[in-house]
């Protein structure tokens, strides 16, 4: 099996073991388990480490996009997260200063991950989907529009963090 995450393949090792864990080597994944017939245990470890290194990497994409745009950002919302989200990618709430991300976004392009968080970020400049909030999104990412078409054609599969 084979996991992707914003574009870097791993494919998963299994190991029989005397306890449960997890380690990344370079592009593969040892998941040593002491129960190599129990697919919820290991897809349960999988998702755990996926999400975990999911929201490491789009705090920081979150963080160099902002660095790069501060002239045209008000600020960096305090907190990114990731979430099960299955009919939006992404999300800004101003009540409580935040930008979630779908968790099967982690599936697609590294540009269409950025798109994502682009757009979440123009939300912390404009609330509403009008030109002065498309100005600044495209702005940040002048090809935004050809992008995003990506998360519209492309259909992860239902276990679309693992493939064969």
């Amino acid at each position: 099996a084979v996991l992707s995450l914003a574009e870097q393949q791993y494919s998963i090792v299994l190991i029989h073991g005397k306890k449960n864990t997890l380690s990344v080597e370079e592009d593969q994944i040892l998941l040593t388990v002491t129960d190599c017939e129990n697919e919820t245990l290991k897809r349960d470890m999988l998702l755990k480490w996926y999400r975990k290194s999911f929201q490491t990497y789009t705090q920081q994409r979150t963080q160099a996009i902002y660095a790069a745009n501060r002239h045209i950002l008000t600020h960096l919302p305090g907190k990114i997260t990731v979430r099960d989200m299955d009919t939006r990618w992404g999300s800004f709430s101003r009540k409580t200063d935040t930008i979630a991300l779908a968790l099967r976004l982690g599936a697609y392009s590294k540009k269409a991950i950025d798109s994502v968080i682009c757009h979440e970020l123009a939300h912390t400049v404009h609330m509403n989907h009008q030109s002065a909030f498309y100005a600044v999104l495209h702005t940040m990412m002048p090809d935004y529009r050809q992008i995003s078409k990506e998360l519209k054609q492309k259909k992860p599969a239902q276990n679309w963090f693992l493939s064969e």
